[in-house]
C-alpha cells in the first residue's frame, strides 16, 4: 500500500479475513475515484488501450493489496528488472479476491508523481506485459495505413496534401524508431541483470 494514507489501514483486516477464505492475491478495488478530471480520462484511456492489446486490468486497483507467500515467491522468480506490478500480478493466475475500499482525498502535501513520470509507468506497462508493445504498435500501424488510404483518396490531386502526407508518414515512422530504440534498451537492462537496489547492511533481528 502507498505511504500517503489514502488508502486506508482499516481495511487491513478485511483483506487478511478474504485471504484466510482461501484466496492468495487480495486486491482493495476502489469503488470511486478522486483524482481531477485530466487523470482519470488519461487513465481511462490508458486502461482501455492495454485491455485492448494485452492483459485485462482493472484500472479500479491500484498498489492495496494481499499477497500469498506462493504469489510472492512467484514474483521474486521471474527477476524482472521492467515491470508494471499492478496488472502483472493480476495476470500472475492465482486465486484473485476483491474488497471494495472507500479511498481518502490527500490530507497534507501534493504527489511527487508527475505527468512524465506517469508516461514512464505506462510505457513500461506496456513492455512488461506479454506482446503488449508489439500488439500496440501492429494497431496504430493498420489505423495510419486506413487514414492514409481514405486521405489519398479524397485529395489524390492536391500536390500539398499529398506533400503533408507524406511528411506525417515520415514523422510516424521515426516515431516508431524511438520505440524500437527505446525497447532495446530496456532489453540490454534486463540481460544485464542490474540490481534494481544495493543492500548496504543486513539486520538478523533473532542475532539481537
Amino acid at each position: 500500500m502507498d505511504a500517503d494514507l489514502q488508502d486506508h489501514p482499516k481495511y487491513i483486516p478485511e483483506l487478511i479475513e478474504k485471504w484466510k477464505s482461501g484466496y492468495q492475491v487480495v486486491f482493495a478495488k476502489r469503488r470511486l475515484r478522486l483524482d481531477s478530471f485530466f487523470k482519470k480520462a488519461s487513465v481511462l484511456i490508458f486502461y482501455k488501450i492495454l485491455n485492448l492489446v494485452a492483459s485485462k486490468i482493472d484500472s479500479n486497483v491500484g498498489d492495496f493489496y494481499l499477497l500469498d507467500k506462493k504469489a510472492i515467491e512467484k514474483i521474486n522468480a521471474f527477476k524482472k528488472k521492467t515491470i508494471f506490478l499492478r496488472g502483472f500480478i493480476q495476470g500472475l493466475g492465482f486465486k484473485q479476491g476483491k474488497v471494495l475500499i472507500d479511498r481518502d482525498k490527500r490530507h497534507k502535501g501534493k504527489s511527487s508523481y508527475s505527468f512524465l513520470k506517469m508516461v514512464r509507468l505506462g510505457f513500461d506497462a506496456f513492455i512488461s506485459l506479454p506482446r503488449g508493445l508489439s500488439r500496440l504498435i501492429l494497431l496504430l500501424a493498420i489505423f495510419i495505413l486506413a487514414m492514409s488510404s481514405i486521405f489519398l483518396f479524397l485529395f489524390f490531386q492536391n500536390l500539398i496534401a499529398v506533400t503533408i502526407l507524406i511528411f506525417i508518414l515520415d514523422i510516424f515512422q521515426l516515431f516508431l524508431l524511438t520505440i524500437l530504440f527505446i525497447y532495446l534498451n530496456y532489453t540490454i537492462d534486463e540481460i544485464r541483470k542490474k540490481p534494481l537496489y544495493i543492500t548496504k547492511n543486513i539486520y538478523d533481528l533473532e542475532d539481537e
